[in-house]
């Protein structure tokens, strides 16, 4: 009995042990040389209010903007748009370049994103004590008319649920 308890004692030691043990991941270095980049969508990049945005949002319009249509496999050559979707978890950009690459328009959702201040207040002065069951952001571009935000979220308040319209300055539409 004696050696079946020490036996077992070592072994629950070995096993927490080797489960704690180094499980390490190689290091990826990447270098980055003195490669300069020409942004031909600043107009669209100025137009993003940064402050009103989610980080997930944010990220996914950089991407659209920095997209390099002419090394893209889709790219045949001058005098046609080309429309591209960026996608991310909960989230989608489909953008409608011209042939020189200029974003000429775009469309984005994202699902469950985080509510932006003044959103947030509007809903809890108009409606207190309800609570926010699912937010979607809605995001539209294009290089004459500009941008246009809103967030469609729909709230609860024990079995009612009512759908808002509010944009990104908390006005509800």
């Amino acid at each position: 009995m004696k050696t079946f308890l020490i036996s077992l004692i070592i072994l629950a030691f070995v096993t927490i042990s080797h489960a704690q043990g180094n499980n390490s991941v190689p290091n990826l270095e990447i270098k980055l040389e003195n490669n300069k980049t020409t942004l031909i969508n600043t107009n669209y990049l100025s137009k993003i209010n940064e402050e009103t945005v989610s980080p997930r949002v944010l990220e996914l319009q950089h991407i659209a903007a920095h997209f390099n249509l002419s090394k893209s496999s889709i790219y045949k050559g001058k005098g046609s748009n080309y429309v591209v979707s960026f996608k991310k978890t909960n989230g989608e950009i489909l953008a409608t370049f011209n042939d020189r690459g200029i974003i000429l328009y775009s469309m984005g959702k994202f699902k469950d994103v985080i509510l932006h201040m003044p959103v947030r207040n509007t809903i809890y002065k108009t409606h207190p004590g309800w609570f926010v069951l699912t937010s979607t952001y809605k995001t539209s571009y294009s290089i004459e008319a500009g941008v246009e935000n809103i967030y469609r979220v729909k709230i609860g308040k024990g079995e009612l649920q009512k759908r808002l319209r509010i944009d990104v300055e908390g006005n509800l539409l």
